[in-house]
């Protein structure tokens, strides 16, 4: 109906109007569920304790930005990796791992070398003398990985550079993260894995007094996933996480 020069829909064609705008609505929405499909939703993320605090959170803001419609559930833990029982859809480990019905991704190495506050390194005369650990106190990560007695990494490091050391005392704990913070507030001398330490060795609130003393670990970092196809939103994290190791170096 045209009334001085303005159109006014009848009874009708307001009916159709409304029918055709939800049409699009719907269509519009279809679309956007197709665009977004597989990428929205929740993904569980298991990691070792030390790894998700020190390298895993600090990036995982740009994850998430990158991916809104993904909400991420991060849980640590030094358990053996059950994704079916724990509802996990990727494990981050750290050591040598074969577990049957998972694949595992390969994902960094890693090296190891001491660390502890310039203070305590100052107090003991460390720089550049590693035989001036002995009446140190070390801190250890006795669960670095499965099976770990607790001494692994610092036999491991004094093996391979003929080193003999007789600690004044030792602390243990659960976890390297633990033993790191022990070591910023000069509790000691802790075994630093360097690929999680960069940004506290650049802050100087760590050293590393032994610079040419830095052993490739024979452990490293690794994705475990379910065996099989991939969800979308477990492709999109592996991807990413991936070009997070690449942009590290």
């Amino acid at each position: 109906m045209r009334l001085h020069r303005k159109i006014i829909l009848t009874a009708e064609g307001a009916r159709l109007f409304q029918k055709i705008t939800l049409s699009f609505d719907l269509l519009s929405k279809e679309l956007l569920d197709l665009k977004h499909q597989g990428v929205i939703g929740r993904l569980n993320l298991y990691s070792r304790p030390s790894f998700a605090q020190a390298w895993l959170a600090p990036r995982l803001g740009d994850f998430l930005d990158r991916y809104p419609g993904i909400d991420v559930c991060l849980s640590t833990g030094n358990d053996l990796i059950q994704l079916d029982e724990l509802g996990v859809d990727i494990a981050i480990n750290f050591g040598l791992l074969s577990l049957p019905g998972l694949t595992c991704t390969p994902l960094m190495n890693e090296s190891i070398t001491p660390v502890c506050s310039a203070h305590y390194a100052d107090k003991f005369g460390l720089l550049n003398h590693p035989e001036r650990l002995q009446g140190c106190r070390l801190l250890h990560d006795h669960r670095a990985w499965q099976r770990n007695s607790g001494n692994h990494e610092w036999q491991q490091w004094t093996e391979a550079f003929a080193i003999s050391v007789t600690p004044a005392s030792h602390l243990y704990c659960d976890q390297m993260a633990l033993a790191v913070t022990t070591a910023v507030h000069h509790g000691g001398v802790a075994m630093g894995r360097m690929r999680l330490l960069e940004e506290k060795l650049q802050s100087g609130s760590l050293v590393a007094p032994f610079p040419d003393n830095i052993l490739a670990s024979p452990y490293g970092y690794a994705l475990y996933t379910q065996q099989g196809t991939h969800w979308p939103k477990v492709q999109l994290f592996m991807a990413w996480i991936a070009e997070q190791v690449g942009s590290q170096g």
